[in-house]
């Protein structure tokens, strides 16, 4: 009788184990989807097609000036004049849309991590993606930018590589010290590569109150 109660504690047990095993495959199956995805919808951003009329910004395009505020922070920026901003200010979060409607630019005030706050800002954005950021492994290039009011910004770009897949290198972050917080940067980042030319003038024209 103690025989066959022994033996049923270790067929539960090894059904557990089962449950458990199968459990993490398909976790890790699910995180190599969800990377997969990742990888490719970044590379479809990243992709460089023939620009066509409208897709550029040029000496003739008009802009027209937006702006950004909320408790912490508050600054002005151009973009041509028949796309929008979507401002979410409770969240320190804009995104700039194309005529069409298209994600372009992201605009984020982030609490930086940690101890990074403690750094010289250019020694942050030399870190700050790879510290931040999940698949961002190592800086690429970093230029230093000066906008129309003299603030100093660093246009950033990255190598990601998500779960060993190829490596690749991403779309530009810059980064601006926040105004009043140093515990926070305020990051805009490229959405759709084609639009770089565009990104430039727009990061060129930030104006800081």
């Amino acid at each position: 009788m103690k025989s066959e109660r022994v033996y049923n504690i270790i067929n539960y047990f090894l059904y557990f184990l089962l449950l458990v095993a199968l459990g993490v495959i398909l976790y890790l199956l699910y995180l190599n989807w969800q990377a997969r995805n990742l990888e490719e919808a970044t590379r479809q951003n990243q992709a460089q097609p023939p620009v066509t009329q409208g897709q550029s910004i040029t000496e003739e395009t008009n802009l027209v000036e937006s702006s950004f505020s909320s408790d912490l922070a508050a600054f002005t920026f151009s973009v041509p004049e028949d796309w929008t901003v979507e401002e979410k200010t409770e969240a320190d979060f804009s995104i700039i849309h194309n005529a069409e409607g298209q994600n372009i630019v992201s605009i984020r005030v982030v609490k930086k991590t940690g101890s990074l706050a403690e750094l010289p800002f250019d020694q942050y954005a030399a870190i700050a993606a790879k510290e931040e950021i999940q698949g961002y492994n190592s800086l690429e290039d970093m230029i230093e930018i000066t906008t129309t009011d003299q603030s100093i910004g660093y246009k950033t770009t990255w190598k990601i590589q998500f779960l060993g897949g190829e490596e690749f290198v991403s779309n530009p972050i810059t980064y601006f010290e926040h105004p009043f917080d140093p515990a926070k940067s305020i990051q805009v980042s490229l959405e759709n590569a084609e639009y770089l030319d565009t990104y430039d003038l727009i990061i060129e024209s930030f104006n800081f109150k």
